[in-house]
């Protein structure tokens, strides 16, 4: 007989790591970073690997190259504030983890990554849409310092300001809710 805990489901990093939150204390806004960690260690070694096929696409090294790991800092500061805030909202709300790929796949095609250039070919309402999308500005800072394109610095900004206050907004949620975590799970 297998209860349905048992049964291999999506959960979020505080519920993955329920024995150790409930057993000692210890910085429980480690769990969510860790997991951003990984992803970004993963990223590192993908983009060490991009560098060393750019000359072999004709692509110089520019100056532009070096504001890489800004705009990356700035992505992280995002994936964190939303990691964060999805797992205390995971953990309070157990159902919403049935939510949050739903969330992410919409998030995804929100981001206009590879089929539509931000600027030119967006106008009115898509515009605004797309500023508060702290990824598209990221994403569009980060493919023009990578390829060499003139870096979109209005759009920059305002996602660099998004993205930390996404953060801020992420772990002060956390931090205010992670009393309750013992209890909940």
């Amino acid at each position: 007989h297998r209860d349905l805990h048992s049964f291999p489901t999506r959960r979020s990093s505080d519920l993955g790591s329920e024995r150790l939150i409930t057993k000692i204390y210890f910085p429980r806004l480690a769990i969510p970073f860790a997991a951003v960690g990984a992803a970004a260690v993963d990223f590192l070694i993908a983009f060490g690997l991009l560098l060393a096929l750019l000359p072999f696409w004709g692509v110089p090294f520019e100056p532009k190259l070096l504001m890489v790991p800004v705009v990356f800092g700035f992505l992280l500061l995002a994936a964190l504030g939303i990691g964060t805030l999805l797992a205390a909202l995971n953990v309070l709300y157990r159902d919403f983890r049935y939510v949050v790929p739903f969330l992410i796949q919409v998030w995804m095609f929100a981001t206009p990554t590879v089929y539509m250039q931000t600027g030119d070919s967006a106008s009115g309402w898509l515009t605004l849409a797309l500023a508060c999308n702290p990824l598209t500005g990221l994403i569009s800072a980060f493919r023009a310092a990578t390829l060499g394109s003139p870096i979109p610095w209005v759009s920059f900004a305002g996602a660099a300001v998004l993205s930390t206050g996404l953060f801020l907004v992420g772990c002060l949620y956390f931090r205010r809710v992670e009393d309750t975590f013992p209890d909940i799970i």
